[in-house]
C-alpha cells in the first residue's frame, strides 16, 4: 500500500512558491541553504517538488520573511515584492489554459511590443538619486526579464484570457502617461502620454480583431484631468473606431448626487434599425428590476448639462474639485517624504478620483483607527476628499507613526485642525 500512497499535499506548488519568494527576496539558493545549514542541492530539490518536513518549511518561511500559510498556499498568497509576484505569475501562466486578470490599467499580456521598453525607462526614472544603484539596476533587469518570459509563454501557448479594464484606469493612464515620476521634462512627458495612448489603441485593435463588445464604466469623469471632455478620450476613440458599445455613467460623484443614484446608459449602435429592439430589451430588464427610477436627480443633471450657463459653472466646479483633491494628494505625499516615512509614496499622486490606495497593511490601518481616529478600509483605501489643509499634516504624521511602529504606544506629536 505504501507504493500506491499519494499525498494530498502539492509539493510541486510549494516548491514553486518557495522559488518565487526566494527570487522576490533577491536570494540565491546558496544564500537560503547557508541560513538553514543545508546544501544548495537540498533547496533545489525542494523547489522541484521533493517532499519536505513541515519544520523545514517553517524555517524557510522565517528566512524568506513570509508566513507558513502563504508558503503552503493556504487562502491568498502574499508577495511583498514585484519580483516575487511576477515570478509566481509566470509559473502559473506557463501552465494555465484560462487566465482572469485585473491589473491597472491593462494586463501586461495585452500590451504592445514597445510597452516593456517604456516600462524599463519608467522603473529606472522612478528611483530617486539616493536609492539608485547597482542593486536597483539588477532588480529592474530581473523584473523585465520575468515579464518578457511571461509575454513569451502567452504568445506561444495563447491561453484564453479575460482581462478586466476600467475606464477610470484608462483615464488616469492617458492623463498621467507612462511615467516613473511627475517632474519629467515637458517633451519627455508628451512622449509618454503618446505611449499610453498607443497602448489604448493596441487594446482597441485587439478587441476589434476578436470582435469583442466593450462596456465602459465611467464613474469619475472629470476627476482625472479636471476636464470631462479630456477624460472621455478613450470612450470617444472607441466610438470613432466604429465600435458598438455600452457606456455606463454615474453622476453620484461629479454631480454630488449620492442619494439620488443618478446615472446614464449610452448605447452606441452601427445600425439604427436595431434601436427599437435594444430599447425593448432594456425596458424589460428595467421593468423587472426597479420599474421606475427616481426622476429628481436625472432632471437636475439634464437641466445643468443642457443650460449653457449652468454647464459652464458645473465645468468650473469640476475643475476646482479635482484640483483640490490633487493638491491634497501632493500635500500628503510631500509630507510623508519630508518625514522620511519608509517606502515610496508617489502612488498617491499617480492615482485619480476621490479615493486612494495608500499601500498600508491591515496592522497599519488598525493603528490609524485605534490611536488616531483616522478611519479607512483595512485594505488601506482612504477618502482623499476628507483631507484638507488643516488635517493633512496630522494624517501624514499618523501614517508615519503607524509605519515606523511608533504609533502603538506614543501619541502623535501634532494637532488635528479639522
Amino acid at each position: 500500500m505504501a507504493d500506491n500512497w499519494n499525498s494530498s499535499i502539492d509539493y510541486v506548488a510549494i516548491g514553486e512558491r518557495l522559488k518565487a519568494y526566494r527570487i522576490g527576496a533577491s536570494l540565491q539558493a546558496e544564500d537560503v541553504a547557508e541560513q538553514l545549514g543545508v546544501s544548495r542541492a537540498v533547496i533545489y530539490r525542494i523547489e522541484r517538488g521533493d517532499i519536505v518536513k513541515i519544520e523545514t518549511l517553517d524555517r524557510l518561511a522565517q528566512v524568506l520573511e513570509t508566513s507558513l500559510a502563504s508558503l503552503l498556499g493556504v487562502e491568498s498568497e502574499y508577495y511583498p515584492t514585484a519580483l516575487g509576484l511576477f515570478e509566481r505569475m509566470r509559473q502559473l501562466e506557463s501552465v494555465s489554459d484560462r487566465i482572469l486578470a485585473h491589473f491597472e490599467p491593462v494586463s501586461l499580456l495585452l500590451t504592445s511590443d514597445s510597452y516593456l521598453d517604456v516600462l524599463r525607462k519608467m522603473l529606472k526614472e522612478s528611483k530617486t538619486s539616493k536609492s539608485h544603484g547597482e542593486a536597483d539596476e539588477k532588480n529592474i533587469d530581473a523584473i523585465i526579464s520575468i515579464l518578457i518570459e511571461r509575454r513569451t509563454y502567452f504568445e506561444q501557448r495563447k491561453p484564453h484570457i479575460i482581462s478586466l479594464v476600467g475606464l477610470r484606469e484608462l483615464e488616469r493612464f492617458i492623463h498621467t502617461g507612462m511615467v516613473g515620476r511627475l517632474d519629467l521634462p515637458e517633451d519627455i512627458y508628451s512622449q509618454r502620454v503618446k505611449a499610453a495612448r498607443h497602448e489604448v489603441i493596441k487594446l482597441a485593435d485587439l478587441m476589434e480583431k476578436k470582435k469583442l463588445f466593450p462596456l465602459f464604466d465611467s464613474a469619475y469623469q472629470g476627476f482625472a484631468s479636471g476636464d470631462p471632455d479630456r477624460d472621455a478620450w478613450a470612450a470617444r476613440y472607441f466610438v470613432q473606431r466604429g465600435f458598438e458599445l455600452f457606456i455606463c455613467q454615474s453622476f453620484a460623484k461629479n454631480f454630488g448626487l449620492y442619494c439620488e443614484r443618478t446615472g446614464n446608459l449610452t448605447v452606441v449602435q452601427k445600425n439604427g434599425a436595431t434601436k427599437a429592439a435594444v430599447h425593448s430589451q432594456l425596458t424589460l430588464l428595467i421593468r423587472g428590476q426597479y420599474s421606475n427610477p427616481p426622476a429628481y436627480g436625472a432632471r437636475i443633471v439634464s437641466k445643468v448639462l443642457n443650460t449653457p450657463e449652468l454647464r459652464k459653472e458645473w465645468m468650473a466646479s469640476i475643475q476646482a474639485m479635482s484640483s483640490r483633491i490633487r493638491e491634497m494628494r501632493t500635500a500628503l505625499r510631500d509630507k510623508l517624504v519630508a518625514l522620511g516615512t519608509p517606502g515610496t509614496w508617489d502612488h498617491i499622486v499617480n492615482q485619480i478620483g476621490m479615493f486612494s490606495y495608500t499601500g498600508l497593511n491591515e496592522s497599519h490601518v488598525r493603528v490609524l483607527i485605534d490611536q488616531y481616529h483616522i478611519y479607512l478600509l483595512k485594505t488601506g483605501r482612504i477618502s482623499m476628499s476628507g483631507l484638507n489643509k488643516g488635517n493633512v499634516e496630522y494624517v501624514a504624521k499618523a501614517i508615519h507613526a503607524a509605519v515606523t511602529g511608533s504609533g502603538e504606544s506614543a501619541a502623535c506629536p501634532c494637532e488635528n485642525k479639522l
